[in-house]
């Protein structure tokens, strides 16, 4: 027996050369056993579509792992091939690899365990194991190991194929990117940084595709590495761009402000879905003693307030109430599912501020404009938009387009001693269409144009740009 790797022992008993891999597995006790059984199941490497057969024959407990042993094949374990550190040259297998991942999903009996126990072959097949086998493996692994080559590469909350897909992204992201993908944490507000923050020539809609995979934002892993592949191949088979040095500074700024956002916006719905459940309770107290006014609990079957209104005003109407935080009025400028996100928001602090003047009979949440005028005292927060400006682009019998620029302020906590205001200017089109109570918003594409943290504590206030 002789070690090749860390990963790989070779094996020259009775003529019959083999390999074994190792699984980081203690070979005791129930896991033992269990491991032992599913392991006469094997295994296949998978060239693309093609598979050869990889029997397990045996399982050798070495240094107090297990080795899965099987026939001899040339390659190396993706633990070992893949780059460590950013800056490193994209690997050689990475389309190949790629292209197995599409084509497991037609061996439901396959799976990729993890980087460790995963051979890349000399002519880049992927070794696989039997499923069940894959999945016992990665639940015995002990904790400090199982961190490191299997926690970064998963995705919990999903399964069967779409967790195999998953997988593969985070693969194909550590092999651009030099790094694992980000562990999320409790609250899920973790984020892997943008494959473009440390590779920033990534063919620019490839890296789009991977950082949604990666934070969450589709659930269609398996049609989001098809699209890679179809981006690929649009491509001419490149992996990068040839960009100048102005270009990759732009691209990497880029990524980091789109990091920056998204963290903030995924640490504020965790705010919110952590706490939902007691704003709905005070919320409901407040309405059975009267401190929502009535006039906000209205009738679905009345007319909304934007009825007869123009569209120019039924938009303008929709961002006074924003500040205002009248989500009622704003639920009535809007079809049904549009701006959800900044409805939810705004219904979500208008309670807080409603359970804040009950309590301390005075109200924390201020317009900007106020908050600026009293000289930003601590003892309020600014929320609301100001600057806004809406032009018409487009008027037509059944559909207006308008534009609109503003800067949305918003507190965040910024520690025991201070507190955040982050500034974001944005624009946003809006298409207005008619219903037979008059004009309503059906559609807001937003973009971020540019984003200001301003960091209040009982000292100077000191303002930083992101």
């Amino acid at each position: 027996m002789k070690r090749i790797s860390e990963n790989v022992l070779s094996i020259n008993d009775n003529d019959k050369p083999q390999i074994a891999l190792r699984t980081s597995v203690e070979p005791r006790g129930y896991i033992a056993r269990q491991v032992t059984a599913l392991a006469r199941r094997g295994g296949a490497i998978l060239h693309e579509g093609d598979r050869e057969p990889w029997s397990i024959d045996r399982v050798l407990p070495v240094e107090g792992e297990f080795y899965l042993a099987g026939p001899a094949v040339t390659g190396e374990t993706l633990e070992e091939l893949l780059p460590d550190r950013a800056g490193r040259s994209i690997p050689v297998w990475l389309t190949a690899f790629l292209r197995t991942a599409i084509a497991a999903q037609n061996h439901p009996d396959l799976l990729l365990c993890n980087v460790r126990t995963s051979l890349v072959t000399e002519d880049n097949g992927i070794l696989l194991l039997d499923a069940d086998l894959a999945r016992e493996i990665n639940r015995s692994i002990p904790a400090d190991h199982r961190n490191r080559i299997y926690v970064p590469y998963n995705d919990a909350r999903l399964s069967g194929e779409a967790a195999a897909a998953f997988q593969a992204a985070a693969i194909i992201y550590h092999g651009l990117s030099g790094t694992a993908p980000t562990t999320p944490d409790e609250n899920r507000t973790s984020m892997t940084a943008p494959v473009q923050t440390l590779r920033p020539n990534v063919h620019t809609a490839v890296a789009r595709e991977l950082d949604h995979m990666l934070a969450g934002e589709t659930t269609d892993t398996v049609g989001a590495l098809k699209r890679i592949d179809g981006l690929l191949q649009e491509n001419h088979g490149c992996w990068v761009d040839s960009i100048d040095p102005e270009e990759e500074s732009r691209r990497r700024e880029a990524a980091l402000q789109y990091h920056a956002r998204s963290r903030q916006d995924r640490e504020r719905r965790s705010f919110w879905r952590r706490n939902r459940t007691r704003f709905l309770v005070i919320a409901a107290i407040l309405i059975a003693v009267g401190s929502i006014p009535v006039s906000m609990i209205r009738s679905r079957l009345e007319p909304p307030r934007t009825a007869g209104l123009p569209p120019l005003e039924v938009a303008e109407g929709f961002y006074q109430a924003w500040t205002a935080l009248d989500h009622m009025y704003m639920e009535d400028a809007v079809s049904r599912g549009v701006a959800r996100e900044v409805i939810r928001e705004v219904t979500n602090i208008y309670v807080i501020d409603r359970v804040q003047t009950a309590h301390a009979f005075h109200s924390r949440i201020t317009t900007p404009e106020r908050w600026l005028a009293e000289g930003r005292p601590l003892e309020t927060l600014p929320y609301g938009l100001s600057n806004l400006r809406i032009d018409v682009l487009r008027q037509e019998e059944d559909r207006v387009v308008l534009e609109a620029e503003f800067t949305i302020w918003r507190p965040d906590s910024g520690g025991e001693e201070a507190f955040i205001i982050v500034q974001t200017d944005t624009r946003e089109r809006l298409t207005l269409e008619p219903t037979r109570h008059g004009w309503e918003i059906t559609k807001i594409e937003s973009v971020a144009l540019r984003q200001e943290t301003l960091r209040l504590q009982h000292e100077p206030a000191d303002q930083t740009e992101n």
